[in-house]
């Protein structure tokens, strides 16, 4: 009668691990941490980079896309590198006020374009941002087709100006 009431105790215990067991050693998928858009992310310091993209039509203008949060009791101003095609470095600040979070290139919101990016579509570009002291972070940012996705037709970057006024004239003055 023991024998049974063990036998009973040890196969309802073999059921239950045998139902059960792979959740116990498995990794849970709300642990995994990702990027859950089109961009990618970094974090220098105190200030978080979310959703970063660049966006384009040609891949010759490109329109950095991005949210920065800044949780430091003081305001900072971001230093974002990116190298143009003739291999000159283009540097853009971005001032994020203390505790709260700055869109760039959104709707409504200032833009940052890259003249002369020449970035591929469907390729990735290299955004360096830096701050203070702080280590700076390298962000390996996609490179969308914002005409053919027309979620982002209205964040590309402004047109070239063009006519007359598209290119300045040396003065006597310079």
């Amino acid at each position: 009668m023991i024998a049974r009431g063990a036998a009973s105790i040890v196969l309802a215990g073999a059921l239950l691990l045998g139902t059960t067991g792979c959740t116990l050693f498995a990794v849970q998928a709300t642990n995994i941490v990702y990027q859950p858009s089109d961009g990618t992310a970094g974090t220098v310091g105190d200030v978080k980079f979310l959703n970063v993209m660049a966006l384009t039509a040609d891949g010759r203008d490109v329109a950095l896309v991005f949210s920065a949060a800044n949780t430091a009791d003081t305001s900072v101003t971001v230093t974002l590198q990116v190298t143009d095609a003739s291999g000159a470095i283009v540097k853009r600040n971005v001032s994020i006020p203390a505790n709260s979070t700055t869109a760039i290139g959104d709707r409504g919101a200032a833009q940052m374009v890259i003249r002369d990016a020449n970035a591929t579509m469907g390729g990735l570009i290299p955004v360096y941002a830096q701050y203070g002291n702080n280590e700076g972070v390298q962000m390996m940012v996609p490179v969308l087709d914002g005409s053919t996705l027309s979620q982002y037709l209205d964040l590309l970057p402004t047109p070239r100006p063009t006519g007359l006024d598209a290119t300045p004239t040396p003065s006597a003055t310079n």
